[in-house]
């Protein structure tokens, strides 16, 4: 099975390349726009000596992509190299790779415009990675991103070293920590994905974590049963600050807040079981003060949260 396409490589610049080098560089966003991480492996290989492995990171605290930081990763991976070498470069990005073999030369041509005459995205990564790729000789590959199974030996390096990269980006991704050590305060943390919803509640130095599932509704369904699921392991009397990092329940709450009934969601085609949460959710709410923050920034608790989500999603498709 080919998993792997072999493709441009880049013109070498006024010195001879001779060095070979191996290179592994993945980006990561979390949410997307969001902060984000970038990661690089370089591998040396010189004739009689054992392999050299070299690891590079970094991040971006403020709002970025994940286009971006797939940029950045190649980018800091050429600078790291003192001297013109013989670049294998790996890479599971198709916008990196699309970006080197279909687009980059049109938009020189063009003056870093497109076919419509906008100005490129990422223009500034794009022109500082162009540069980088004339000091060297580089064969770019694109690698299945994510692989977990490979019959073929000669994959199987490619797929450790794509998912080594791929964790040391994701690791990078800075976390917010969030001020949940208010006394009086419960901070519930909710995720929702596909069928699968997950709550980390926490109260003063103490931690409460609730997966569950809900196949019937919408996203802001399956939060909302996320959020009563919290409130159970919330105090009375205490204020309840609710984190996410979608949009759906602040946004609902902001138009609703004044009502808490589920009559001021309607809809006849919703079942027993989501009338249910509804009601369920508005009862619980309407005795509470509550503020809904939504996060760019995935603290330890969000994280968590969409891993519990994953897991139950992955139960679910087995």
């Amino acid at each position: 099975m080919l998993l792997a396409l072999l493709f441009q490589r880049f013109p070498m610049g006024k010195d001879p390349a001779t060095t070979p080098v191996i290179i592994y560089t993945d980006g990561a966003c979390d949410p997307n726009p969001g902060p984000g991480g970038w990661a690089a492996i370089l591998l040396f290989d010189a004739p009689g000596k054992e392999r050299a492995e070299k690891q590079l990171t970094g991040q971006e605290a403020g709002i970025t992509t994940n286009n971006r930081m797939e940029l950045q990763a190649a980018i800091e991976a050429l600078k790291a190299l003192k001297r013109p070498c013989v670049v294998h470069l790996c890479t599971d990005s198709t916008y990196l790779k699309n970006g080197i073999i279909q687009w980059l030369p049109g938009w020189k041509k063009r003056g870093w415009q497109s076919k419509s005459g906008d100005a490129i995205k990422n223009m500034d990564l794009w022109q500082l990675l162009d540069q980088l790729c004339q000091q060297h000789r580089i064969t770019w590959q694109w690698v299945k991103a994510h692989r977990s199974e490979l019959k073929e030996d000669a994959e199987q390096e490619h797929r450790d070293y794509n998912n080594k990269v791929d964790e040391l980006a994701h690791d990078n991704i800075p976390r917010l920590t969030l001020p949940t050590t208010d006394s009086n305060t419960a901070s519930i943390f909710i995720h929702a994905e596909g069928r699968g919803w997950a709550t980390i509640v926490r109260v003063g130095d103490k931690e409460h974590a609730i997966k569950g599932i809900e196949s019937q509704g919408q996203l802001l369904d399956k939060e909302m049963k996320a959020v009563i699921e919290g409130l159970r392991y919330s105090p009375e009397g205490y204020s309840i600050t609710i984190y996410s990092i979608n949009n759906y329940l602040r946004n609902h709450l902001s138009k609703k807040q004044s009502h808490w009934s589920s009559s001021s969601v309607p809809n006849n085609n919703d079942s027993e079981g989501l009338k249910s949460i509804r009601d369920h959710f508005y009862k619980l709410l309407s005795s509470r003060q509550v503020v809904v923050i939504r996060t760019t920034t995935l603290c330890p608790e969000l994280a968590e949260a969409k891993r519990l989500v994953k897991e139950v999603n992955h139960t679910l498709d087995r």
